[in-house]
């Protein structure tokens, strides 16, 4: 995890065709750990956490132990030159992404009360 927005994924392209890359979780925004306000800030460290959580609690959702643990959707990213964004799910079709959609929103109406 970089951030409670960028993930790095081990991507299975076939044929034993393999790449590392950095995702931005679609539609995701979450607050950066090392820039803004302490408040942010503390924010940043929080969605990592909550995006690491779910990571660990979904990586086993499949019953059969050699699967990959998770699905990986990605589309080139319209407004920065190099970078990707994505969609992650597990077996058990639960979405990485409104997870960290609803940790993110559920923040920034504490903040904003």
């Amino acid at each position: 995890m970089t951030d409670g927005d960028t993930v790095r994924v081990y991507i299975d392209r076939g044929f034993r065709d393999y790449s590392e890359k950095s995702i931005r979780l679609l539609d995701v925004d979450a607050k950066e750990k090392f820039t803004g306000t302490l408040e942010s800030r503390a924010l940043g460290i929080k969605h990592r956490i909550a995006l690491e959580d779910w990571e660990e609690e979904h990586r086993y959702c499949s019953e059969n132990p050699d699967r990959w643990p998770f699905y990986v959707r990605t589309f080139k990213d319209r407004q920065t030159f190099n970078r990707y964004v994505g969609v992650i799910w597990c077996e058990q079709e639960h979405s990485m992404n409104e997870h960290m959609r609803s940790v993110t929103q559920a923040a920034d109406a504490n903040v904003s009360e």
